[in-house]
């Protein structure tokens, strides 16, 4: 009876602590979820909901829609385990269908996670990676175009050369424009 009694005590003290541990991580999250509901509440800058992401959809720019998420979080001061939630709190529409079908199938790791398979899902694939379609950039219509075109490719990939930029400029030039530069 001692020692029936003992064992039930441990059982029932080892499910208090991880009761505890429930708790305190709910505890958390909601905190979490408190401070990124006031920062919206009290009109923070917002990046946009995933409504403008519907562009995306369409296979325009998934890595500007990243930046902007990015540097939102950073103005926010949304700490990197948090990073997740909040993208997730900005998701509308086309977007969040895609992440509850997504997530309910392969959850996501992290915000990293999420963003590799944002891009792999919402990037235009048949134009190939961004690396390619900037290396493959060619000037189809007016000089104004090509640049702009140019810099928001250029723009995304962070590190590349000069010599690399300006021969992949020249290179998607038409021929004509090639031989003035």
């Amino acid at each position: 009876s001692g020692q029936h009694r003992t064992a039930v005590n441990e059982r029932l003290d080892k499910f208090l602590a991880e009761l505890g541990a429930v708790e305190s991580k709910l505890s958390e999250t909601m905190r979490m979820l408190s401070a990124i509901k006031l920062s919206y509440d009290q009109g923070s800058p917002k990046v946009g909901s995933l409504e403008e992401y519907t562009a995306v959809n369409k296979g325009e720019d998934p890595h500007g829609w990243i930046y902007k998420v990015e540097r939102y979080f950073e103005v926010q001061d949304i700490q990197p385990r948090e990073l997740f939630m909040a993208a997730v709190l900005c998701m509308k529409g086309q977007a969040l269908s895609w992440f509850r079908w997504s997530e309910a199938r392969s959850p996501f790791p992290s915000w990293e996670g999420l963003k590799r398979r944002m891009l792999e899902r919402f990037q235009l694939s048949q134009k190939g990676t961004l690396y390619e379609q900037f290396l493959e950039i060619t000037q189809e219509g007016s000089v104004r175009e090509y640049v702009s075109l140019f810099e928001t490719l250029a723009g995304q990939l962070a590190g590349l050369p000069e010599e690399v930029m300006d021969g992949t400029f020249i290179k998607g030039l038409r021929p004509e424009l090639q031989s003035a530069v």
